[in-house]
């Protein structure tokens, strides 16, 4: 009997594609076959994203893709796409719509098994040549644009426990660099209630295991403390001397607007700390432009301060409305070309 075959389609953050990892090494350890959309797989799986409405357009896109190529396949969507729109996409045919807390267990109603999947039994997490090691879920800051605190849910972190023994499993699998990611990576511990944070949490991963280079994902500036410096300073350069800390915004005003907790000043200030900590570390960031309210003023006269942050690479995006947002209703609402024109500018 020919074993059965899957596809996967992941949309959206390193989080995502973290747990869709997980997902496909269930399955492949089960006996099933990953195969590419066209080769007739028995299940197309979407994991989801609904982060900007263009992101909610490209997961309508990859359904409707997914049935007309197979129309025969069943169809599993999870994710936070899934979270808002379970009867749309029920409407739009799938076989299964499953929340981000119970994503996981698609791979138990694919296979007919009752429970809770086991990620322990995980034979094979690498799927990169940096393999994303999930460490934290959740978000409680609601800046005032995002809808992920609504999706995502509160704070909940992977025991340490849990954490090394999955790095050390990548080790004896050869790999020698991971990526630690999460929703709000700097919360992490934040609900153990024990003070057990990100650096205690780094610390132990350089002690109890042999992994070559430890990389944290995304990043607020206020969150970088003293030990996660000194990590990153010593230890040879184990703890990758790179830091993505979202700016996104140079003006101060919009900061408050956008419920982003800290000033220009205050961003500006700490990035030096760091760097004279750790000289040579990359910092790179991410601006959004064409947010309500934002005048030319708020977007041209933050810019020299932004270019003399020195940043090694610089997102620029365009605000997109989301429903269920605070911003979603605020008057002055950017029209498109504007935004258009403020992002190409790009500071």
């Amino acid at each position: 009997m020919k074993p059965n075959k899957f596809y996967i389609h992941t949309l959206g953050c390193k989080v995502n594609q973290a747990e869709s990892d997980i997902i496909i090494s269930l399955l492949l350890g089960a006996g099933w076959r990953m195969v590419e959309l066209d080769k007739s797989p028995d299940w197309c799986i979407i994991n989801t994203c609904t982060v900007t409405s263009q992101s909610d357009k490209k997961v309508r896109q990859v359904i409707h893709k997914a049935r007309r190529v197979n129309p025969g396949a069943k169809l599993a969507v999870s994710g936070c796409y899934a979270e808002l729109n379970q009867d749309k996409l029920e409407q739009m045919g799938a076989d299964l719509v499953l929340k981000n807390k119970d994503k996981l267990n698609i791979v138990n109603h694919i296979l007919n098994k009752k429970g809770e999947a086991d990620c322990s039994q995980v034979d094979n997490p690498g799927l990169h040549t940096r393999p994303l090691v999930k460490i934290q879920d959740g978000c409680r800051q609601f800046c005032s644009y995002c809808i992920v605190p609504v999706v995502r849910g509160s704070y909940h972190s992977q025991p340490p426990e849990q954490v090394i023994g999955y790095i050390k499993k990548l080790v004896s699998l050869g790999y020698q660099e991971v990526v630690l990611t999460g929703i709000h990576i700097g919360r992490y511990g934040l609900d153990f209630n024990n003070n057990y944070g990100l650096s205690a949490l780094l610390e132990d991963i350089l002690n109890s295991t042999s992994v070559g280079r430890v990389r944290i994902s995304s990043i607020e500036i206020g969150e970088i403390d003293s030990g996660l410096v000194s990590l990153m300073a010593e230890n040879g350069g184990r703890v990758c001397r790179h830091l993505h800390i979202p700016l996104q915004s140079g003006s101060d005003r919009i900061l408050g607007l956008m419920n982003r907790p800290y000033s220009s000043g205050y961003f500006l200030k700490r990035l030096a700390w760091i760097r004279k900590a750790v000289p040579e570390v990359a910092v790179s960031t991410d601006v959004m432009v064409g947010f309500p309210g934002e005048t030319r003023e708020d977007f041209q006269n933050p810019l020299e301060a932004v270019k003399a942050a020195g940043f090694s690479k610089l997102h620029v995006f365009k605000y997109s409305k989301r429903a269920k947002t605070l911003a979603a209703s605020m008057p002055d609402q950017i029209l498109p070309p504007e935004k258009k024109l403020r992002s190409r500018q790009g500071i």
